[in-house]
């Protein structure tokens, strides 16, 4: 049997390592929000995307970047589920972003002691 030749797959960067996790995350919590509306719950079920964003972000998982992050997958819950969540990608990217800004505004609060 003649096997094919294999594509090399390139590594990820950090921050495309990221926006995966973050694609990810959303689409399972739209799986979560999906089976909610047909009166499932699935109480325990979790990935733990959240914390290993935070630490590739090399950010401290507050109570308040917590709250950020999961008002971003929310947003996601009524979106239609794509196979891959490939409607997911540039919204995960924006996410991204507004995680990196979120660290900012926050360091410059913590390194000022004032807002």
């Amino acid at each position: 049997m003649e096997q094919k030749p294999t594509q090399k797959v390139k590594p990820m960067n950090n921050k495309e390592l990221i926006i995966h996790l973050i694609k990810e995350d959303m689409r399972f919590n739209q799986y979560l929000a999906a089976l909610r509306k047909l009166g499932i719950e699935a109480y325990g079920f979790d990935m733990d995307l959240t914390s290993l964003v935070a630490a590739l972000m090399k950010q401290e998982m507050t109570n308040d970047w917590l709250a950020f992050y999961v008002l971003k997958l929310c947003n996601t819950e009524s979106l239609p589920i794509k196979p891959l969540g490939m409607n997911l990608y540039r919204l995960a990217e924006d996410c991204y972003n507004s995680l990196l800004d979120y660290k900012e505004k926050t360091s410059d609060v913590n390194s000022d002691g004032v807002q």
